[in-house]
Protein backbone atom coordinates (compact mmCIF):
# COMPACT_ATOMS: atom_id res chain seq x y z
CA UNK A 1 0.00 0.00 0.00
CA UNK A 2 1.36 3.02 -1.08
CA UNK A 3 1.90 6.37 1.71
CA UNK A 4 -2.14 7.82 2.62
CA UNK A 5 -3.03 10.77 4.29
CA UNK A 6 -4.84 9.95 8.05
CA UNK A 7 -8.66 10.06 7.43
CA UNK A 8 -10.71 13.20 8.54
CA UNK A 9 -10.76 11.84 12.55
CA UNK A 10 -7.52 10.65 12.28
CA UNK A 11 -5.84 14.06 12.59
CA UNK A 12 -7.06 14.91 15.71
CA UNK A 13 -6.01 12.09 17.94
CA UNK A 14 -2.46 11.49 16.02
CA UNK A 15 -2.25 15.53 17.76
CA UNK A 16 -3.93 14.98 21.08
CA UNK A 17 -2.48 11.35 22.26
CA UNK A 18 -0.24 11.39 25.64
CA UNK A 19 0.29 9.15 28.22
CA UNK A 20 -2.75 10.07 30.33
CA UNK A 21 -5.17 10.42 26.61
CA UNK A 22 -3.34 7.52 25.05
CA UNK A 23 -6.48 7.44 21.97
CA UNK A 24 -6.32 3.67 22.28
CA UNK A 25 -9.02 1.36 22.30
CA UNK A 26 -9.51 -2.55 22.77
CA UNK A 27 -12.03 -5.11 21.55
CA UNK A 28 -11.31 -8.58 23.20
CA UNK A 29 -12.53 -12.05 23.11
CA UNK A 30 -13.03 -14.08 26.07
CA UNK A 31 -11.87 -17.84 24.76
CA UNK A 32 -12.93 -21.48 26.70
CA UNK A 33 -9.89 -22.42 26.20
CA UNK A 34 -6.55 -21.13 26.80
CA UNK A 35 -4.97 -19.14 24.25
CA UNK A 36 -2.50 -20.84 22.27
CA UNK A 37 0.37 -18.57 21.66
CA UNK A 38 2.30 -20.41 19.04
CA UNK A 39 -1.27 -20.29 17.17
CA UNK A 40 -2.26 -17.25 17.63
CA UNK A 41 0.71 -16.49 15.91
CA UNK A 42 0.29 -18.20 12.70
CA UNK A 43 -3.60 -17.04 12.56
CA UNK A 44 -2.16 -13.60 12.61
CA UNK A 45 -0.02 -13.88 10.30
CA UNK A 46 -2.77 -15.14 8.05
CA UNK A 47 -4.93 -12.10 8.93
CA UNK A 48 -2.74 -8.72 8.34
CA UNK A 49 -2.59 -9.77 4.80
CA UNK A 50 -6.44 -9.36 4.67
CA UNK A 51 -6.23 -5.61 6.43
CA UNK A 52 -3.60 -3.64 4.73
CA UNK A 53 -4.82 -0.75 5.96
CA UNK A 54 -4.65 -1.42 9.26
CA UNK A 55 -1.08 -2.43 8.85
CA UNK A 56 0.58 1.12 8.97
CA UNK A 57 3.30 3.46 10.93
CA UNK A 58 2.62 6.72 10.93
CA UNK A 59 5.26 9.52 9.88
CA UNK A 60 5.39 13.10 10.25
CA UNK A 61 5.63 15.01 7.04
CA UNK A 62 5.52 18.71 7.10
CA UNK A 63 2.35 19.88 6.81
CA UNK A 64 0.50 16.84 7.97
CA UNK A 65 1.12 12.99 9.59
CA UNK A 66 0.83 10.26 6.85
CA UNK A 67 0.62 6.75 7.26
CA UNK A 68 2.64 3.98 5.18
CA UNK A 69 3.59 0.34 5.45
CA UNK A 70 5.02 -0.52 8.45
CA UNK A 71 8.20 -2.70 8.24
CA UNK A 72 8.31 -6.34 9.71
CA UNK A 73 5.94 -8.80 11.05
CA UNK A 74 3.16 -7.80 13.34
CA UNK A 75 4.12 -9.90 16.30
CA UNK A 76 1.57 -11.02 19.30
CA UNK A 77 2.69 -10.78 22.85
CA UNK A 78 1.39 -11.81 26.59
CA UNK A 79 -0.27 -8.69 28.26
CA UNK A 80 1.94 -7.62 30.81
CA UNK A 81 0.94 -4.03 31.26
CA UNK A 82 -2.68 -2.13 31.86
CA UNK A 83 -5.49 -2.17 29.18
CA UNK A 84 -5.21 0.37 26.78
CA UNK A 85 -1.88 1.78 27.29
CA UNK A 86 -0.50 4.18 24.62
CA UNK A 87 0.75 2.45 21.98
CA UNK A 88 4.72 3.16 20.63
CA UNK A 89 5.42 2.58 17.84
CA UNK A 90 9.49 1.80 18.04
CA UNK A 91 8.28 -0.46 20.55
CA UNK A 92 6.09 -2.48 18.12
CA UNK A 93 7.95 -2.66 14.75
CA UNK A 94 6.44 0.58 13.61
CA UNK A 95 2.68 -0.92 14.31
CA UNK A 96 -0.55 0.96 15.49
CA UNK A 97 -2.11 -1.80 16.08
CA UNK A 98 -1.33 -4.99 18.80
CA UNK A 99 -2.45 -8.56 19.53
CA UNK A 100 -2.01 -9.77 23.17
CA UNK A 101 -2.83 -12.72 24.82
CA UNK A 102 -3.70 -13.62 28.31
CA UNK A 103 -4.99 -16.48 30.13
CA UNK A 104 -8.37 -17.05 27.79
CA UNK A 105 -8.08 -13.52 26.42
CA UNK A 106 -7.17 -12.16 22.97
CA UNK A 107 -7.24 -8.38 22.72
CA UNK A 108 -6.70 -6.22 19.90
CA UNK A 109 -5.33 -2.26 21.13
CA UNK A 110 -5.44 -0.21 18.39
CA UNK A 111 -4.90 3.85 18.03
CA UNK A 112 -7.74 5.81 17.21
CA UNK A 113 -6.29 7.11 14.28
CA UNK A 114 -5.99 3.59 12.47
CA UNK A 115 -9.83 3.07 12.43
CA UNK A 116 -13.07 2.76 14.90
CA UNK A 117 -14.23 0.33 17.07
CA UNK A 118 -16.35 -1.24 13.69
CA UNK A 119 -13.27 -2.04 11.99
CA UNK A 120 -11.10 -3.42 15.14
CA UNK A 121 -13.77 -5.99 15.62
CA UNK A 122 -13.71 -6.97 12.01
CA UNK A 123 -10.01 -7.23 12.54
CA UNK A 124 -10.89 -9.35 15.45
CA UNK A 125 -13.20 -11.72 13.77
CA UNK A 126 -10.99 -12.64 11.23
CA UNK A 127 -8.20 -13.50 13.42
CA UNK A 128 -10.61 -15.41 15.51
CA UNK A 129 -11.67 -17.78 12.88
CA UNK A 130 -8.46 -18.26 11.73
CA UNK A 131 -7.40 -19.05 14.85
CA UNK A 132 -10.32 -21.56 15.68
CA UNK A 133 -9.64 -23.20 11.87
CA UNK A 134 -6.33 -24.17 13.11
CA UNK A 135 -6.47 -25.52 16.45
CA UNK A 136 -9.96 -26.92 16.05
CA UNK A 137 -9.98 -27.39 12.42
CA UNK A 138 -12.07 -25.75 8.68
CA UNK A 139 -15.61 -24.09 9.82
CA UNK A 140 -17.32 -22.11 6.89
CA UNK A 141 -17.13 -18.56 7.44
CA UNK A 142 -20.95 -17.93 6.61
CA UNK A 143 -20.22 -14.46 4.40
CA UNK A 144 -19.66 -13.32 8.46
CA UNK A 145 -15.91 -13.06 8.11
CA UNK A 146 -13.55 -10.61 5.79
CA UNK A 147 -11.30 -13.08 3.84
CA UNK A 148 -8.98 -12.38 1.20
CA UNK A 149 -11.66 -12.75 -1.54
CA UNK A 150 -13.49 -9.95 -0.25
CA UNK A 151 -10.56 -7.24 -0.03
CA UNK A 152 -12.04 -4.32 -1.54
CA UNK A 153 -10.61 -0.35 -2.27
CA UNK A 154 -13.32 0.96 -1.10
CA UNK A 155 -12.46 -0.01 2.79
CA UNK A 156 -9.71 2.37 2.68
CA UNK A 157 -11.59 5.43 1.84
CA UNK A 158 -12.08 8.34 3.99
CA UNK A 159 -15.68 7.88 3.85
CA UNK A 160 -16.46 11.58 6.27
CA UNK A 161 -14.93 13.69 3.33
CA UNK A 162 -17.01 11.59 0.73
CA UNK A 163 -19.93 12.74 2.44
CA UNK A 164 -19.28 15.93 4.61
CA UNK A 165 -16.83 17.56 2.92
CA UNK A 166 -19.17 21.09 1.80
CA UNK A 167 -18.03 23.86 3.02
CA UNK A 168 -20.44 26.00 2.31
CA UNK A 169 -23.06 24.10 4.21
CA UNK A 170 -24.19 25.16 7.99
CA UNK A 171 -21.85 23.28 10.88
CA UNK A 172 -23.40 22.16 13.93
CA UNK A 173 -23.40 25.18 16.86
CA UNK A 174 -22.06 24.59 20.33
CA UNK A 175 -24.50 25.65 23.15
CA UNK A 176 -21.86 27.43 25.49
CA UNK A 177 -23.06 25.29 28.72
CA UNK A 178 -20.18 23.76 30.64
CA UNK A 179 -20.08 20.43 31.21
CA UNK A 180 -20.51 18.62 34.48
CA UNK A 181 -16.70 16.59 35.08
CA UNK A 182 -15.95 13.34 37.35
CA UNK A 183 -13.13 14.35 39.17
CA UNK A 184 -10.90 11.69 41.33
CA UNK A 185 -7.29 11.21 42.33
CA UNK A 186 -4.99 9.84 39.35
CA UNK A 187 -2.98 6.74 39.86
CA UNK A 188 0.34 7.39 40.65
CA UNK A 189 1.98 6.07 38.38
CA UNK A 190 -0.40 6.22 35.53
CA UNK A 191 -2.56 3.25 34.52
CA UNK A 192 -6.30 2.26 34.15
CA UNK A 193 -8.32 -0.06 35.83
CA UNK A 194 -11.03 -1.89 34.64
CA UNK A 195 -14.33 -2.95 35.75
CA UNK A 196 -16.58 -5.01 33.75
CA UNK A 197 -20.16 -6.18 34.39
CA UNK A 198 -22.04 -8.98 32.47
CA UNK A 199 -25.62 -8.66 31.93
CA UNK A 200 -28.13 -10.70 30.05
CA UNK A 201 -29.28 -9.20 26.84
CA UNK A 202 -32.76 -10.32 27.04
CA UNK A 203 -33.50 -9.10 30.61
CA UNK A 204 -32.12 -5.90 29.13
CA UNK A 205 -34.07 -5.98 26.19
CA UNK A 206 -37.40 -6.57 27.73
CA UNK A 207 -36.90 -3.89 30.31
CA UNK A 208 -35.50 -1.37 27.10
CA UNK A 209 -39.13 -1.92 25.88
CA UNK A 210 -41.12 -1.08 28.45
CA UNK A 211 -39.48 2.04 29.02
CA UNK A 212 -39.38 2.84 24.81
CA UNK A 213 -35.74 3.57 24.51
CA UNK A 214 -33.07 1.38 23.07
CA UNK A 215 -30.52 -0.91 25.35
CA UNK A 216 -28.06 2.28 24.47
CA UNK A 217 -30.64 4.54 25.74
CA UNK A 218 -31.71 2.33 28.66
CA UNK A 219 -28.06 2.46 29.72
CA UNK A 220 -27.49 5.98 29.13
CA UNK A 221 -30.59 6.72 31.62
CA UNK A 222 -29.34 4.84 34.24
CA UNK A 223 -26.03 6.43 33.67
CA UNK A 224 -27.54 9.94 34.09
CA UNK A 225 -29.18 8.88 37.31
CA UNK A 226 -26.09 7.30 38.65
CA UNK A 227 -23.86 10.17 38.36
CA UNK A 228 -26.23 12.33 40.20
CA UNK A 229 -26.58 9.44 42.93
CA UNK A 230 -22.67 9.12 43.34
CA UNK A 231 -22.04 13.66 42.90
CA UNK A 232 -24.36 14.01 45.31
CA UNK A 233 -21.57 15.86 47.56
CA UNK A 234 -19.60 17.19 45.04
CA UNK A 235 -19.18 20.77 43.81
CA UNK A 236 -19.83 22.67 40.31
CA UNK A 237 -23.63 20.60 40.35
CA UNK A 238 -25.07 23.74 38.71
CA UNK A 239 -23.37 22.63 35.06
CA UNK A 240 -24.83 19.79 32.65
CA UNK A 241 -24.29 15.80 32.76
CA UNK A 242 -23.67 14.82 29.13
CA UNK A 243 -22.91 11.31 28.66
CA UNK A 244 -21.57 11.28 24.57
CA UNK A 245 -22.29 8.04 22.47
CA UNK A 246 -20.53 7.76 19.39
CA UNK A 247 -22.63 6.89 16.75
CA UNK A 248 -21.62 4.43 13.38
CA UNK A 249 -22.13 6.44 10.34
CA UNK A 250 -22.11 3.40 8.16
CA UNK A 251 -25.89 2.81 9.17
CA UNK A 252 -26.65 6.06 8.11
CA UNK A 253 -24.80 6.68 5.12
CA UNK A 254 -23.76 3.82 3.54
CA UNK A 255 -19.54 2.71 3.60
CA UNK A 256 -17.64 -0.23 3.40
CA UNK A 257 -14.82 1.81 4.73
CA UNK A 258 -12.77 0.27 7.42
CA UNK A 259 -11.37 3.72 8.53
CA UNK A 260 -12.83 6.06 11.26
CA UNK A 261 -16.52 6.65 10.04
CA UNK A 262 -18.61 7.53 13.37
CA UNK A 263 -20.32 10.36 14.91
CA UNK A 264 -21.10 11.33 18.48
CA UNK A 265 -24.48 12.26 19.91
CA UNK A 266 -25.02 14.07 23.36
CA UNK A 267 -27.73 13.15 25.90
CA UNK A 268 -27.50 15.97 28.66
CA UNK A 269 -29.52 16.58 32.01
CA UNK A 270 -29.26 18.80 34.70
CA UNK A 271 -28.56 17.78 38.22
CA UNK A 272 -31.53 16.48 40.50
CA UNK A 273 -31.46 15.81 43.89
CA UNK A 274 -33.86 13.02 43.23
CA UNK A 275 -33.93 12.03 39.86
CA UNK A 276 -37.15 10.29 38.49
CA UNK A 277 -36.25 7.49 35.83
CA UNK A 278 -39.53 8.02 33.86
CA UNK A 279 -38.29 11.68 33.39
CA UNK A 280 -35.09 10.43 32.64
CA UNK A 281 -36.30 7.45 30.13
CA UNK A 282 -38.36 10.27 28.55
CA UNK A 283 -35.23 12.67 27.94
CA UNK A 284 -33.40 9.96 27.02
CA UNK A 285 -35.98 8.84 24.40
CA UNK A 286 -36.03 12.13 22.85
CA UNK A 287 -32.43 13.42 22.55
CA UNK A 288 -31.54 9.80 21.02
CA UNK A 289 -33.73 10.51 18.20
CA UNK A 290 -32.87 14.30 17.79
CA UNK A 291 -29.03 13.00 17.89
CA UNK A 292 -29.85 10.24 14.91
CA UNK A 293 -30.92 12.97 13.09
CA UNK A 294 -29.27 12.74 9.51
CA UNK A 295 -28.90 16.51 9.28
CA UNK A 296 -27.97 17.07 12.79
CA UNK A 297 -25.12 14.31 11.98
CA UNK A 298 -24.17 15.99 8.78
CA UNK A 299 -23.98 19.48 10.83
CA UNK A 300 -21.59 17.90 13.12
CA UNK A 301 -19.34 16.06 11.09
CA UNK A 302 -18.56 19.22 8.67
CA UNK A 303 -16.71 20.40 11.90
CA UNK A 304 -14.68 17.53 11.51
CA UNK A 305 -13.58 17.78 8.02
CA UNK A 306 -13.44 21.22 7.65
CA UNK A 307 -10.28 21.17 9.97
CA UNK A 308 -8.31 18.78 7.69
CA UNK A 309 -9.39 21.23 4.85
CA UNK A 310 -9.69 24.66 5.00
CA UNK A 311 -6.68 26.58 3.97
CA UNK A 312 -5.27 28.13 7.51
CA UNK A 313 -4.94 23.70 8.18
CA UNK A 314 -3.58 23.07 5.00
CA UNK A 315 -0.73 25.88 5.01
CA UNK A 316 0.23 25.35 9.24
CA UNK A 317 3.18 23.52 9.82
CA UNK A 318 2.42 20.28 11.36
CA UNK A 319 4.41 21.21 14.48
CA UNK A 320 2.31 24.39 15.49
CA UNK A 321 -0.54 22.77 13.83
CA UNK A 322 -0.73 19.60 16.68
CA UNK A 323 0.07 22.30 19.40
CA UNK A 324 -2.70 24.42 18.64
CA UNK A 325 -5.24 21.00 17.80
CA UNK A 326 -3.67 19.52 21.35
CA UNK A 327 -4.33 23.07 23.28
CA UNK A 328 -8.16 23.26 21.54
CA UNK A 329 -9.09 20.05 22.77
CA UNK A 330 -7.97 20.62 26.21
CA UNK A 331 -9.51 23.11 26.40
CA UNK A 332 -12.83 22.88 24.42
CA UNK A 333 -13.57 19.46 23.16
CA UNK A 334 -13.09 17.73 26.38
CA UNK A 335 -15.25 19.68 28.34
CA UNK A 336 -18.40 19.06 26.14
CA UNK A 337 -18.71 15.94 27.76
CA UNK A 338 -18.79 14.08 31.09
CA UNK A 339 -18.45 10.61 30.09
CA UNK A 340 -18.42 8.42 27.09
CA UNK A 341 -20.68 5.29 26.58
CA UNK A 342 -19.75 3.58 23.49
CA UNK A 343 -21.62 0.71 22.27
CA UNK A 344 -19.83 -1.21 19.18
CA UNK A 345 -23.19 -3.36 19.19
CA UNK A 346 -23.74 -7.10 19.04
CA UNK A 347 -21.20 -9.50 17.74
CA UNK A 348 -22.20 -12.23 14.52
CA UNK A 349 -20.31 -14.97 14.12
CA UNK A 350 -20.24 -18.39 12.53
CA UNK A 351 -21.71 -21.03 14.31
CA UNK A 352 -18.83 -22.46 14.41
CA UNK A 353 -17.50 -20.43 16.25
CA UNK A 354 -20.19 -19.29 18.97
CA UNK A 355 -19.00 -22.27 21.00
CA UNK A 356 -15.30 -21.54 21.63
CA UNK A 357 -16.18 -17.85 22.64
CA UNK A 358 -17.45 -16.94 25.96
CA UNK A 359 -17.77 -13.11 25.61
CA UNK A 360 -16.55 -10.17 24.16
CA UNK A 361 -15.07 -6.95 25.84
CA UNK A 362 -14.65 -3.74 24.59
CA UNK A 363 -12.78 -1.10 26.73
CA UNK A 364 -12.34 3.03 25.97
CA UNK A 365 -9.34 4.66 27.26
CA UNK A 366 -9.95 7.37 30.08
CA UNK A 367 -8.67 10.92 29.84
CA UNK A 368 -8.05 13.89 32.24
CA UNK A 369 -10.90 15.17 31.81
CA UNK A 370 -13.07 12.20 31.44
CA UNK A 371 -11.59 10.02 33.93
CA UNK A 372 -13.74 6.97 33.49
CA UNK A 373 -15.34 6.04 30.44
CA UNK A 374 -17.22 2.96 29.68
CA UNK A 375 -17.80 0.36 26.26
CA UNK A 376 -20.18 -2.20 25.69
CA UNK A 377 -20.24 -5.27 23.39
CA UNK A 378 -22.68 -8.29 23.13
CA UNK A 379 -22.48 -11.64 22.26
CA UNK A 380 -25.55 -14.46 22.65
CA UNK A 381 -26.79 -13.56 25.42
CA UNK A 382 -24.09 -11.87 27.27
CA UNK A 383 -23.61 -8.06 26.94
CA UNK A 384 -20.87 -6.79 28.74
CA UNK A 385 -20.38 -3.23 29.77
CA UNK A 386 -16.68 -2.22 30.87
CA UNK A 387 -15.79 0.71 33.01
CA UNK A 388 -11.89 1.99 32.34
CA UNK A 389 -10.83 4.85 34.96
CA UNK A 390 -7.47 6.22 35.90
CA UNK A 391 -8.64 7.70 39.65
CA UNK A 392 -8.99 5.31 42.39
CA UNK A 393 -12.56 6.60 43.34
CA UNK A 394 -15.18 4.21 42.46
CA UNK A 395 -18.40 5.95 43.73
CA UNK A 396 -20.10 6.27 39.98
CA UNK A 397 -19.22 2.40 39.43
CA UNK A 398 -21.14 1.25 42.71
CA UNK A 399 -23.62 4.08 42.05
CA UNK A 400 -24.50 2.44 38.08
CA UNK A 401 -23.86 -1.16 39.57
CA UNK A 402 -26.86 -0.76 42.51
CA UNK A 403 -29.09 0.93 40.18
CA UNK A 404 -29.02 -1.72 37.69
CA UNK A 405 -29.15 -4.66 39.63
CA UNK A 406 -32.32 -3.31 41.30
CA UNK A 407 -33.87 -3.95 38.03
CA UNK A 408 -31.43 -7.09 36.40
CA UNK A 409 -29.02 -9.74 37.16
CA UNK A 410 -25.30 -8.44 37.26
CA UNK A 411 -22.37 -10.03 37.57
CA UNK A 412 -18.76 -8.09 38.72
CA UNK A 413 -15.52 -8.54 37.10
CA UNK A 414 -12.15 -6.85 36.26
CA UNK A 415 -8.99 -5.79 37.19
CA UNK A 416 -6.86 -4.24 39.65
CA UNK A 417 -4.91 -1.08 39.35
CA UNK A 418 -1.02 -2.21 38.65
CA UNK A 419 -2.57 -5.58 37.38
CA UNK A 420 -3.51 -6.79 33.68
CA UNK A 421 -6.60 -7.37 32.56
CA UNK A 422 -6.81 -11.07 33.02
Amino acid sequence: MRAQNLDSSAHLFASTKRLRNSSTFRIAAVLVDEVDPVVLQEALDRTTPRYPMLMLRMRRGLFWNYLDDAEGPLMVGKETDYPTKLIIPEENNGYLIKVLYHGHRISIEVFHALTDGTGALEFLKTLLYHYICIRYGSITSEDRILLPDTLSEEESEDALRRYFLDPEKEKEKDDGKERYHIQGTPFSPPGNSVTSLILSVSELKALSKAEGVTITGYLAAVMLKSIMDAEKSKKRRSRMITVQIPVNLRKIFPSRTLRNFFGVMNITSPFEDNPDMEKLFTLVKEQMKEGLDRNRLERAERHTVGYSTNFISRITPLKFKSFFVSLGFRMWGEKKKTLTISNIGPVILPEGMRNRIILFEELLYPTLKSPINTGVVSFGDRLVFSFSRNIEEKDLIRAFTRNLSQKCSVTVYGNKYGETNA
